[in-house]
């Protein structure tokens, strides 16, 4: 074996003795909690991923406020994100939690975080909060932005639109969002590589605002939603490789729903009879009935007029004629006043056929019939019961 040979061969033997040795003397962290590492107070990074560890996340490590990098992603970690990693403040490179068990809510002071830049990612956890609009004043975020595969059940923040230097990734998908989609996402111009919003239950129209994505050439997902109305022409005018809206929306429908069922059924109609019957028109006739015109004669009759001429005519007939028979009775007196039951009437006649006048029926009166002959004047005097 010549010398070259020998010495490869020795050398692998070696890779192969420091491996085991490597593989021998590695802790066993599969159910290791998380080190303290509060003393490193001037490191810049500090990754702890894929190794199994479990628990929760110390809340020293928001001491190190040197941090640019903090990457605890493909662990089985568990509980919330400690409220003091907001204190982060030169956390700018990468800030990766993903591929955990991480539940509870979003601390609102990982918006401190605003030099961050290059990766964020929380997605694949159990987080069920809302998104916290602080989140938005990351304005400098330019590479990848990751929130997908959680519960999340709030609205989009408009603040997202302050990304406005996004480029490679912007994912909220697969979560329980049910709001409209802002149409500030549209200042993300200079996107390029994924726009992903699908698998949600977004129930908007999209808005003509996404078509300033002019840069976008890759992956845009709004599928599996509940989208309505047109795709606007600004969009699909886009040239993307990767574009579904169509699959599980309502691409093409109204955006307005239809108006709600009733929640209550109307009252049944009653069963059972009234327990008193309607009022009805009385069967027998009143107690005292309405006052009618008398029927039977005065107990004294009026006198009658005189048969017989008077001893001496009217030197000249009247030149009008005689006051007509008055229609209706006669007005009763004034307040107070003490009616007469008599009445003396004078009629003359000047008619050549003379005049017959009927007078009763009023007040009681019983009606009675003379012919007065002509050129002549009767006087008649009558008694009101």
């Amino acid at each position: 074996m010549s010398i070259v040979k020998r010495h490869r061969y020795y050398q692998a033997r070696l890779y192969v003795w420091l491996a085991l040795v490597q593989f021998v003397l590695r802790p066993n962290v599969k159910s290791a909690t998380l080190p303290d590492y509060s003393s490193l107070n001037g490191s810049t990074t500090l990754s702890l991923d894929s190794e199994g560890y479990t628990g929760t996340i110390p809340t020293e490590y928001g001491t190190l406020t040197n941090l640019g990098s903090l990457e605890l992603y493909k662990n089985a970690l568990t509980g919330g994100i400690p409220t003091e990693l907001g204190q982060l403040l030169l956390m700018s490179s990468k800030f990766q939690l993903h591929s955990n068990r991480i539940s509870s809510s979003f601390p609102t002071q990982l918006g401190q975080m605003s030099e961050m830049c290059t990766w964020f990612r929380l997605d694949s956890n159990s987080i069920s909060s809302s998104i916290p609009t602080q989140l938005g004043q990351m304005s400098r975020m330019t590479l990848r932005f990751y929130l997908g595969s959680n519960s999340i059940s709030s609205s989009i923040p408009t603040q997202f639109g302050l990304m406005s230097e996004m480029t490679e990734v912007f994912s909220l998908r697969t979560n329980q969002i049910s709001s409209s989609i802002p149409t500030q996402l549209g200042q993300m111009s200079n996107m390029i590589s994924a726009f992903y919003l699908h698998s949600n239950s977004i129930s908007s129209s999209i808005p003509t605002q996404l078509g300033q994505m002019s840069k976008m050439t890759s992956y845009f997902y709004v599928q599996s939603n509940q989208i309505c109305s047109d795709i606007p022409s600004q969009v699909s005018a886009l040239s993307i490789y990767h574009f579904y809206a169509d699959t599980s929306n309502s691409i093409g429908t109204s955006c307005i729903p239809p108006s709600p069922a009733p929640t209550s059924a109307p009252a049944p109609a009653p069963t059972s009879v009234p327990t008193s019957a309607p009022s009805t028109a009385p069967t027998s006739a009143p107690a005292t009935a309405p006052a009618t015109a008398p029927t039977s004669v005065p107990t004294s009759a009026p006198p009658t007029a005189p048969t017989s001429a008077p001893a001496t005519a009217p030197a000249t007939a009247p030149t009008s004629a005689p006051a007509p028979e008055p229609t209706s009775p006669p007005a009763p007196a004034g307040s107070g006043r003490k009616l007469s039951n008599e009445l003396i009437v004078t009629i003359a006649s000047a008619a050549a056929a003379g005049v017959v006048i009927s007078v009763g029926g009023w007040f009681g009166v019983k009606r009675s019939t003379r012919k007065i002959p002509p050129a002549r004047s009767i006087s008649l005097r009558i008694v009101v019961n």
